[in-house]
């Protein structure tokens, strides 16, 4: 849901537009990280 100024402009961040479509989250080239770096860790608490 978009909120609207008084003025009925939508309120949005500098850079952003108001869209219907399915929104993304970046643009360009996706970043990438060395897997074998990785480590994944989780608890049981």
């Amino acid at each position: 849901m978009t909120e609207f100024r008084q003025d009925g402009r939508p309120r949005m961040a500098p850079g952003q537009v108001v869209t219907r479509k399915f929104p993304v989250m970046t643009a360009g080239t996706p970043a990438t990280a060395d897997r074998d770096s990785w480590t994944v860790m989780w608890s049981s608490r």
